[in-house]
């Protein structure tokens, strides 16, 4: 059985005969060669007939056991059926209060099980107990009657319990195949295994303990752990837990060296001015220049795979394989969506509406390539700009030239008058056959500017060269040559274009038609986008927060340009566009791009007439600027500040800033498989939001990613139920003082040591 249990990975078992305890000290020593702890105990019907498993810790001595079992009235020596002469509260009370051991009521919906043996008020009381901590059960909850899930979920008003009955899976093993079953082992988390963490196990199931039957945590990026070489924290290392983490102690023992260090290691960089300077100032005082971090990764996407990053103060990242090859990769290559947050950098993220809208990222599927595709057609859009700026500027000096033209006319006309014409016919015809070299110079520099351009010069004019051009001119004979040689390149270009844009115009055809197939694919995912954003009162915070999105809310980047290109006294007019709320920047330029709708953009949009003169005045080369602007979006984040089952919401800037920080760490909570890492989230944050809202949700969420916090607030760890609560310590003075963190320090809260840290006994 040992070997099986080895085989499968059970670490932990309990001997539980009936009224027997013959085979503990057997079993015990078969297992002590492999690890696994035996928990020694037996099981025992109550002088009512509901059987009980009492487990006792693993150093419990035999001759214990059965002095329990002969205060309970069992006398015999070999395995029976007999009932004890003890009720159950008696047994309930006995063996947890007086002999330190724990019970579970055994098989309750079978034979000798509690919902079965007891009926009416006899059951009522029996479940309600405090005594009562673990119920087993032969399977899941889900396959369990009606009635008896609506008790052991804690639904049935009748049964209600302040605290719910944990719930195991359990059987009595008659083969080593038998533990194969989901129904023979129960997963729980326990720092030691002793009664005092089964307890803790027990206390507190929906964070320490699941079914085999139940769905497995999904997999999550965890840090696995941190290491300094140099520094305040010299020779210190810390293992993490996959989920909740909370790191204590008292001020100037490091615990924000951790946060910061977590930081440096990812090259992450702090949201807010005042985070950037505290952060600045932990590098350069207490991390210090030449100190190594060294940060262990288990990285699930988009295979399981181990790395290590490496981070000498000041130099940048290097990431090694689990070979130790350097590998071209940067720490977001590997920790996607990692968030850090310093000391009141919470609070001051709540001042900016445009950081608030990256929050909700983690809400929408990563695209790899948007930012991509946004940088390129932002370069595309700047070429068209100076294309079409450069096409305009030609046209204007044809609408110049063409302007000029009944002047010429007249002044030719007064040349004929005077008879000017023939007195210089030899001089101008000089003029005119310089006209046609240049001319034939010309075209051909067209044409040999490439194929890109062939296609509007491949129609070459050739009038003049023709007879009647030449007519008069002495190099007639020599000039008409240039005609031939045009004539013969025009029928060869118009071979080579007439293939060339059938291709083109095949390519482009295609092209189009993947393009018109993606823009409807671009369509649909931006409507759901946008209606992601605007519906996002998220389920899983329906009752205590609730966001509004600003498209385009963000208009700074509209009045900057509007500053800069346009100048002068725009005040008026920026402060009406700031406090329009359905704004429009393509209606806006469109209107600004007509001069003739001045007088709308100044009733349209309440702007002054000469403030509107000015701005329809600008030129279309920053009419363009305007229209490529892509305005941020804001957020309006909004929390019930109303007891559980009333609302009463209010928006952020009308919050305490504990209350801002509140709303902002309960989205920072949800929806991600990153680690979230906080320096001391309670210093931003009301007591009362921490123990009703932040710990349940942060309890909820920890199966599903990692967390790490630093804190002075004892809800945090103990009402989370940290898995890992690491305690720190300052020894020394001034700069020859470092800091640790014991071995013995680190646990949970069903460790003594850590739980006496928890209560302050350590930290005066």
């Amino acid at each position: 059985m040992i070997d099986k249990c080895q085989e499968i990975d059970i670490k932990v078992i309990a001997i539980t005969d009936h009224n027997h305890v013959g085979r503990v000290d057997a079993i015990r020593k078969q297992a002590e060669p492999s690890g696994i702890t035996v928990f020694p105990g037996f099981e025992v019907a109550s002088s009512e007939g509901v059987h009980l498993l009492c487990i006792f810790d693993p150093d419990t001595e035999i001759n214990v056991l059965e002095r329990y079992l002969g205060d309970l009235g069992i006398h015999t020596t070999r395995s029976s059926t007999k009932n004890s002469s003890e009720p159950v509260l008696k047994i309930l009370r006995q063996v947890q209060k007086e002999w330190k051991g724990i019970c579970v009521a055994a098989h309750i919906t079978n034979n000798g099980g509690l919902l079965r043996v007891l009926r009416g008020e006899a059951r009522i009381n029996v479940w309600r107990d405090l005594n009562l901590y673990a119920a087993q059960i032969p399977g899941s909850i889900s396959d369990l009657n009606y009635a008896d899930q609506q008790i052991v979920l804690n639904k049935d008003t009748n049964y209600k319990r302040a605290r719910t009955v944990a719930v195991v899976n359990a059987l009595d093993i008659a083969r080593p195949e038998d533990l194969e079953s989901v129904q023979a082992s129960t997963h729980i988390k326990m720092s030691q295994p002793t009664v005092g963490g089964l307890r803790q196990a027990f206390l507190d199931p929906d964070s320490r303990i699941r079914l085999l039957s139940e769905e497995e945590p999904p997999e999550h990026t965890e840090m696995v752990a941190l290491t300094w070489e140099g520094g305040f924290l010299d020779g210190a290392a810390i293992h993490l837990n996959g989920n909740l983490n909370t790191l204590i102690g008292g001020r100037g023992t490091g615990k924000s060296t951790i946060i910061e260090s977590f930081r440096y290691v990812l090259d992450l960089e702090p949201f807010g001015e005042e985070a950037k300077k505290a952060s600045s100032g932990i590098l350069k005082q207490v991390i210090r220049s030449g100190t190594k971090i060294s940060l262990l990764v288990h990285s699930h996407h988009p295979s399981p795979k181990d790395y290590l990053i490496e981070r000498t103060y000041p130099n940048p990242p290097v990431i090694r394989d689990a070979d130790g090859n350097v590998l071209s990769l940067t720490p977001q290559d590997i920790c996607r969506n990692v968030e850090i947050y310093g000391q009141h950098e919470i609070g001051e993220l709540t001042k900016s509406p445009t950081k608030l809208s990256k929050l909700l990222d983690r809400f929408l599927d990563e695209d790899p390539h948007l930012a991509e595709r946004k940088r390129k057609t932002d370069k595309e859009l700047a070429l068209n700009r100076r294309k079409l700026i450069d096409i305009q500027k030609e046209l204007g000096e044809i609408s110049e030239n063409l302007s000029r033209l009944p002047a010429l006319e007249e002044t030719l006309k007064r040349f004929k008058e005077e008879g000017l014409k023939e007195r210089l016919k030899d001089q101008s015809l000089l003029v005119k056959e310089e006209q046609v070299l240049r001319t034939a110079k010309s075209r051909l520099s067209q044409v040999r500017e490439g194929l890109e351009n062939i296609r509007f010069v491949v129609e070459v004019d050739r009038a003049f060269v023709s007879e009647i051009a030449l007519k008069d001119l002495p190099a007639r004979d020599t000039l008409r040559k240039i005609d031939t040689v045009l004539a013969l390149l025009e029928t060869n270009l118009k071979k080579i274009i007439e293939e060339y844009e059938k291709h083109l115009r095949r390519a482009e055809t295609d092209v189009e038609e993947v393009s018109e197939l993606w823009e409807q694919r671009r369509q649909k995912v931006q409507d759901e986008y946008e209606k992601l954003l605007r519906e996002l009162q998220n389920k899983k915070l329906d009752k205590q927060v609730r966001v509004k999105v600003s498209f385009c809310g963000d208009r700074e980047p509209l009045f900057d340009m509007l500053r800069e290109r346009i100048g002068g006294r725009l005040s008026e007019a920026i402060d009406t566009l700031r406090k329009k709320d359905d704004l429009s920047l393509p209606e806006f330029v469109a209107i600004c791009r007509n001069r003739k709708r001045a007088a709308e953009l100044q009733n349209k949009f309440n702007i002054t007439p000469d403030q509107a003169r000015r701005i329809s005045e600008a030129g279309e080369e920053i009419f363009m600027e305007l229209e490529e602007l892509d305005l941020p979006h804001t957020t309006i984040i909004e929390l019930n500040i109303a007891p559980p089952d009333k609302e009463v919401w209010k928006e952020m800037n009308n919050l305490s800033t504990g209350q801002k920080a509140t709303a902002i760490l309960l989205h920072l909570l949800l929806e991600s498989d990153a680690p979230l890492i906080i320096d001391q989230p309670e210093d931003d944050l009301d007591n009362f939001f921490i123990a009703e809202g932040i710990v349940p949700k942060m309890r909820e969420e920890k199966r599903k990613r990692q967390f790490v916090f630093s804190t002075h607030n004892a809800n945090i760890p103990v009402l989370g139920d940290a898995e890992l609560i690491a305690g720190l310590r300052a020894v020394g003075e001034a700069e020859e003082g470092y800091g640790e963190i014991p071995v013995e320090w680190m646990g949970s809260i069903d460790d003594e040591n850590v739980r006496l840290n928890v209560e302050g006994a350590r930290f005066n």
